[in-house]
C-alpha cells in the first residue's frame, strides 16, 4: 500500500468516526458553548458609582476567558486590542479572575506611582524569588522579616553620592580593561573571559590588517556584566567567579518559562534545564561569597580566595548588615543577592551590543557620535619608549561620565530609542482596594479598577505604537532629539532623554538601578566607540537580526559575528 492509501484510508476512518452520533453530539456541544460564551461576553466601557469600568473584549472559551489568544500570539493580540481600546484601558478574562490592561501614558504613570496600600507588586517579588530565584517557600517568614530593611538599602542605587561611588567604581574597572576587550591572542588559553564564551578568532588579512574575529553579542554583554558585578562584588568574586555571566545568561533565557512554572523537573526541557543548572551554580558561589563575606565583616580570615573583600560596594555590604541583623541564612541570602545580580546585569548588559550594532551600522552617525563623546571618553596610545620587542597597549585617557550623561544629546538619545526598541517589561499591580485611575487633563470619569484584581502595564505597547512613534520597528535616535538654531548660527541639539518614551520605560525597563543603568550603558558605550572599530566580516554586510524576547530585554536569534580591530590613536607621552 503506498503512501497516498494510507493518508486516504486515514482520512475515511477521521471522517466515519466523526460521523458517529455520540462524536458528533460532543464536537456540537464545545461549538454551541464557544458561540454562546462569545455572544455573551465581552462588555462595553459601563459607570458604576461615577466611575468608568474598563471595556471587555469578547471570548469563546468559558473560564479560560482570553489565555488563548495570548498564549498564540501575546504581542499580536494585545496591539490589536491597543489599537481597538485607544482611551488606554482594557480587561481580559483569565482563568476566571480580572485583568485590567494600562498603556495610555497618563494612566500608565498614575498606576504606577500608586501607593502600595492601593496597588501593591511586593506580591510578585516574593513569588519570583521562590519560582526563579531559589527561595524555599519555608523561607518567606523572613524574606517579609526583612523586606522593609533591605528595599531601605537601594537608596545606595541612587543616592547621589552613593551613586558616584559606585559609577566611579565602574569606571575604574572600565578604563582597566578596556584594552583587553580583545586581546587578538588566538589560543583560549590566553584570551580573557568574554573573548571565550565569543569565540573569538585572530583574523589576519591578505592586505596585512589584523582583525578579532567575534560573536558581538557574547562579546559585549559578558565584558559589561564583568564591570557591574566587579563594582558590585568586588574583585574577589569577579575574578573567583569569571563564569557568572555566563550562568546569568542561562538563567534568563528561561526566566519566563520558569516564572510559569511550565514544566516539572522530570520533564526533560533543554533551556529550563540549564536554566535550573545554572541558577544551582550561581546559588552556590553566592553561598561561598557571603560566607567569607560574614568572616571579613566579623575581622576574621576569610581564606585565601577573598583577600580583597574591602572593594565590595557599599550597597552589599549594607544589604549584608540586614541580613546578620534579622539572622538570615546563608542560603536565603544567596537567592536574594542572585535577584539583585539578574536585575543590575540582565537588562541593562544586552542593550550596549544592541546600541554598538546600531550605531556602528550607520558611519555617518558614528561619526557624529564620536565627535560629541571625544571631551569626554578619549583614548590614546602612549608612546613605545621601549622597542619593537615591547607593546604597550592603548588606554582611555579621558572619562567623564557626568559629561556624557549631561552634554552628549546624540549618546543619550541613541540610548532612549535603544531601551524604547529594544526592551518590552511589565509593570504588575495587585489592587489591595478599589482605586480610580484618571490621567491627565482627563475630562471624563477616572477608570474603576476593582479590589482584588490585577492591573498590568506591557510597556511594548506604548514603546511600538506608531501612533506615538512613526516607523516604530525602526531604529530613529533622532527622534529624541531637539534642534534649535544658537546665537552663532549653530544648531544646538538637546536630548529629551528617556522620559520621551513616557510611561516610567526607562526605570520599569533597568530594574531598581536604572540611574547607574544609564551611566552603565552610556560609559561602554562611549568608551568602545573610542578605541575600537567594528564591521562585519570581509564579503558581507551589516544586518539587524530577529530578536527573541526574554524577561525584558530582546536578545539576537543568532550570533552576530563582526570583525574588531583598535582604532588608529593619538600618541601621546
Amino acid at each position: 500500500m503506498d503512501g497516498t492509501s494510507t493518508l486516504r484510508n486515514a482520512t475515511e476512518q477521521l471522517a466515519a468516526r466523526f460521523q458517529q452520533p455520540t462524536v458528533a453530539a460532543v464536537l456540537l456541544t464545545i461549538l454551541a458553548i464557544a458561540i454562546a460564551t462569545r455572544l455573551t461576553s465581552g462588555t462595553r466601557e459601563t459607570r458604576e458609582n461615577g466611575s468608568r469600568l474598563p471595556p471587555t473584549p469578547g471570548y469563546w472559551l468559558p473560564y479560560l476567558g482570553h489565555a488563548p489568544q495570548l498564549a498564540w500570539n501575546t504581542d499580536g493580540f494585545l496591539a490589536s486590542l491597543r489599537d481597538k481600546y485607544p482611551k488606554g484601558v482594557f480587561s481580559l478574562r483569565l482563568m476566571g479572575n480580572v485583568h485590567t490592561v494600562v498603556h495610555r501614558p497618563s494612566l500608565v504613570t498614575r498606576l504606577v506611582d500608586k501607593p502600595q496600600s492601593e496597588a501593591d507588586e511586593k506580591w510578585l517579588s516574593a513569588y519570583l524569588m521562590v519560582s526563579n530565584f531559589g527561595l524555599s517557600k519555608s523561607d518567606l517568614p523572613l524574606y517579609w522579616k526583612m523586606y522593609d530593611d533591605v528595599a531601605s538599602e537601594y537608596k545606595h542605587l541612587v543616592a547621589q553620592d552613593s551613586l558616584r561611588e559606585l559609577v566611579d567604581t565602574a569606571a575604574r574597572h572600565l578604563k582597566e580593561s578596556l584594552p583587553d576587550w580583545i586581546t587578538f591572542n588566538s589560543y583560549p588559553a590566553d584570551q580573557m573571559e568574554w573573548e571565550r564564551q565569543a569565540e573569538a578568532d585572530r583574523i589576519d588579512t591578505p592586505s596585512g590588517e589584523t582583525f578579532v574575529e567575534a560573536d558581538l553579542v557574547e562579546l559585549t554583554r559578558n565584558f559589561v556584566a564583568r564591570t557591574t558585578i566587579a563594582s558590585l562584588m568586588g574583585t574577589d568574586f569577579a575574578t573567583n567567579f569569571s563564569d557568572f555571566p555566563k550562568l546569568l545568561w542561562g538563567f534568563d533565557a528561561a526566566f519566563n518559562m520558569l516564572a510559569m512554572k511550565l514544566s516539572p523537573l522530570w520533564i526533560p526541557w533543554p533551556s529550563l534545564q540549564r536554566a535550573r543548572i545554572a541558577r544551582k551554580l550561581a546559588l552556590s558561589h553566592l553561598y561561598e561569597f557571603h560566607e567569607a563575606l560574614d568572616k571579613h565583616l566579623a575581622d576574621e580570615d576569610p581564606g585565601a580566595r577573598w583577600q580583597d573583600m574591602h572593594n565590595v560596594s557599599a550597597l552589599i555590604k549594607a544589604r549584608a548588615s540586614v541580613y546578620r541583623k534579622h539572622q538570615i541564612p546563608l542560603s536565603v541570602r544567596a537567592a536574594m543577592d542572585f535577584s539583585l545580580l539578574w536585575d543590575m546585569n540582565a537588562n541593562a548588559s544586552p542593550l550596549v551590543f544592541w546600541m554598538l550594532l546600531e550605531i556602528y551600522r550607520d558611519p555617518i552617525l558614528l561619526e557624529q557620535m564620536r565627535d560629541e563623546i571625544s571631551p569626554y571618553a578619549r583614548a590614546v596610545q602612549p608612546k613605545n619608549e621601549f622597542g619593537m620587542g615591547v607593546w604597550i597597549p592603548p588606554t582611555l585617557e579621558m572619562l567623564d561620565v557626568d559629561g556624557l550623561v549631561d552634554d552628549c544629546p546624540l549618546l543619550k538619545a541613541a540610548y532612549a530609542e535603544t531601551t524604547r526598541l529594544y526592551t518590552g517589561g511589565w509593570s504588575w499591580k495587585w489592587m489591595q482596594q478599589g482605586s480610580v485611575l484618571s490621567g491627565d487633563g482627563q475630562a471624563e470619569a477616572g477608570y474603576l479598577l476593582k479590589q482584588g484584581t490585577y492591573a498590568y502595564v506591557p510597556h511594548g505597547l506604548h514603546q511600538l505604537d506608531p501612533k506615538s512613534f512613526p516607523n516604530p520597528g525602526e531604529w530613529q535616535p533622532m527622534r529624541h532629539v531637539e534642534e534649535t538654531p544658537g546665537k552663532d548660527g549653530k544648531t544646538i541639539r538637546t536630548a529629551k532623554g528617556p522620559e520621551s518614551i513616557g510611561a516610567c520605560v526607562d526605570r520599569r525597563a533597568m530594574g531598581k538601578g536604572s540611574a547607574f543603568a544609564l551611566r552603565e550603558l552610556l560609559m561602554h558605550t562611549a568608551a568602545i566607540l573610542a578605541m575600537y572599530e567594528i564591521r562585519p566580516p570581509e564579503g558581507e554586510k551589516w544586518t539587524v537580526p530577529r530578536t527573541v524576547k526574554h524577561a525584558v530585554v530582546k536578545h539576537p536569534a543568532k550570533k552576530v559575528v563582526v570583525w574588531i580591530k583598535r582604532r588608529e590613536l593619538q600618541t601621546v607621552g
